[in-house]
């Protein structure tokens, strides 16, 4: 679980344990990290505006307590063709295949293109999911399973 002492090498490489994924209240299904990757942090809190507009209202179906939701910053725009990057949490209340249906979607409508976001998801069977965009479509790949 991600905390506020990381560095960004540590938060790229953040996998909850199982101990953590089995201490997620019974209602989550699974935690999402997320990780916007943008050219200046203007571009990166228009992101998350657009996560949570009213458009994308259903977005407080799917995830629980998104108003304590804490984003963490990493400002590298003041080195040449460099990114600011922030990370946070989401706790999926839905299934697999539905929250990977919504994020997918949530991407394929992203109408900010100096963004990109990848969501991973972790669920309490040690599944790992990784949501991005790949070649222009938002995809879905199984990255790791409880056997391998």
């Amino acid at each position: 679980m991600l905390d506020k002492t990381m560095t960004l090498n540590q938060v790229i490489n953040c996998t909850p344990t199982l101990d953590e994924l089995s201490v997620l209240p019974l209602d989550v299904n699974a935690l999402v990290k997320i990780m916007i990757v943008a050219n200046s942090k203007e571009d990166a809190y228009n992101f998350i505006r657009y996560m949570f507009n009213d458009e994308n209202k259903v977005i407080l179906e799917f995830f629980k307590d998104l108003n304590k939701t804490i984003f963490f910053d990493f400002d590298h725009t003041n080195y040449e063709e460099s990114k600011y990057i922030m990370a946070g949490e989401l706790y999926s209340l839905e299934s697999n295949e539905t929250t990977i249906r919504f994020l997918e979607e949530l991407l394929d409508d992203n109408p900010i293109a100096t963004v990109d976001a990848i969501f991973d998801l972790f669920d309490t069977e040690e599944n790992h999911y990784r949501i991005a965009i790949y070649e222009n479509k938002a995809k879905t790949d199984l990255i790791k399973t409880k056997d391998n």
